[in-house]
Order: structure tokens, then C-alpha cells, then sequence
């Protein structure tokens, strides 16, 4: 029973602060769709959008989640030189100002090549999110 006031009182306290609230759940939710969008649906993607064959989809995405996992130090790197919160803005403007665009662009990929390249940028992208925040 004594920790029920302080339970109280954290949460508002934690009021107090609407805006930083509103952009750490408007990270955390873009980030998650994000990465959900490029990592787990990018195969389906592939396959029922752009017509690739569920083993090229699958190659391809295995392919770009292994590049993406190993640029992840790299663009924390740079979040360490520069900042969290140029790395953050980056990817929220990539996001916003770019999805609808490189999905557009992926479901019309018909080579290998292209495809790989256009998800390969989604995830550059999505990495200036994964690449500083806790998962």
C-alpha cells in the first residue's frame, strides 16, 4: 500500500510532459511499423506485389537483412559522432517523405538487382531508428 501514492505521483508527473510523450510514442510506433514493413513483410511484399518467386523473395530478403544487421554499428557510429537526434529526424523524414514512394518503386521491380537495392535503402533508412533505440 505505501507504493501506491508514489505509483500515482510518477504517473503524474509523467504528464507533465504531453510533447515528449507524443515523440517518443510517435517514434516508437513509426519505428515499429518501419521495421516491420522492410524486415518481416518485405518477403511477401516481393511475392505477392512484385512477383518474384517466393525463393527469390526469400533470398533477397535474407540478403538485405544481412547487410542491414551488419550496418547497424556503423549508423550508431555516426549516431555517436553527430547525435541521437539527427540520426532520429533523418529517419523520420526518410519515413514520412519516402515509403509510399519506394514501395511504389519495389512493387515495380522485376530484376534481383533493383529489388535488392531498393530494400536495401528502405533499411538504411529504418537503420536510423534500430541502430540507437532499444528493441
Amino acid at each position: 500500500m505505501r507504493d501506491a501514492p508514489t505509483r500515482r505521483a510518477s504517473v503524474r508527473e509523467l504528464l507533465r510532459y504531453p510533447r515528449q510523450i507524443a515523440t517518443v510514442v510517435g517514434l516508437t510506433a513509426g519505428g515499429t511499423v518501419a521495421f516491420y514493413t522492410f524486415t518481416t513483410y518485405a518477403q511477401k511484399f516481393l511475392v505477392n506485389t512484385a512477383s518474384f518467386s517466393k525463393p527469390v523473395a526469400t533470398r533477397l530478403s535474407a540478403l538485405t537483412l544481412l547487410v542491414f544487421m551488419l550496418v547497424q554499428p556503423l549508423v550508431g557510429h555516426v549516431s555517436d559522432r553527430i547525435g541521437r537526434r539527427p540520426v532520429l529526424i533523418t529517419f523520420g523524414v526518410l519515413g514520412v517523405l519516402g515509403t509510399v514512394p519506394l514501395l511504389t518503386a519495389l512493387g515495380a521491380a522485376r530484376t534481383e538487382p533493383r529489388a535488392f537495392a531498393l530494400l536495401m535503402a528502405a533499411l538504411l533508412a529504418v537503420s536510423g531508428y534500430t541502430s540507437i533505440n532499444a528493441g
